[in-house]
């Protein structure tokens, strides 16, 4: 029946389930990019360009990321994702790899040259993300130059 106790308990607790719904959605919502302060995204910005210019480094570590952008670690980490789409490390791996590929590409060093350059864990450790990365590994790649 729909004018009776049954059917208003049923509405008033799908009305609550879609409001906790909402609620929830609001709460977990990453910022939009139109959103992100200029300064914040060019503090975003120049910690890309440190990544990109330090890949025959090790990953520096988000809490030294964050403290060069002026952020909190949580704030740094939210704010990298929602601008380039991946994580500070993954696109410092992914950078890594396509320094990895122009090194193989050139010639004239091995796989562990270049993980050697690159300062990877070992060889092993390159080859296995080269070919997560680029679906091949990097031997089978050279082969193919």
């Amino acid at each position: 029946d729909v004018h009776g106790p049954g059917f208003d308990f049923f509405l008033t607790g799908s009305v609550w389930l879609l409001l906790a719904e909402c609620i929830d959605d609001a709460k977990n919502r990453e910022p939009i990019i139109a959103h992100v302060s200029a300064d914040n995204l060019s503090r975003i910005i120049a910690s890309q360009e440190i990544l990109v210019n330090n890949v025959d480094k090790t990953f520096p570590g988000i809490n030294v990321l964050a403290a060069e952008a002026y952020m909190s670690a949580t704030k740094y980490k939210t704010l990298f994702k929602k601008i380039t789409g991946l994580s500070a490390n993954t696109f410092f791996l992914n950078n890594k790899l396509e320094v990895a590929k122009e090194m193989l590409e050139s010639g004239g060093v091995t796989i562990g040259e270049v993980a050697d350059r690159l300062n990877f864990t070992n060889a092993p450790y390159l080859t296995a993300q080269f070919k997560a990365y680029f679906g091949v590994a990097p031997k089978e790649y050279t082969s193919k130059l």
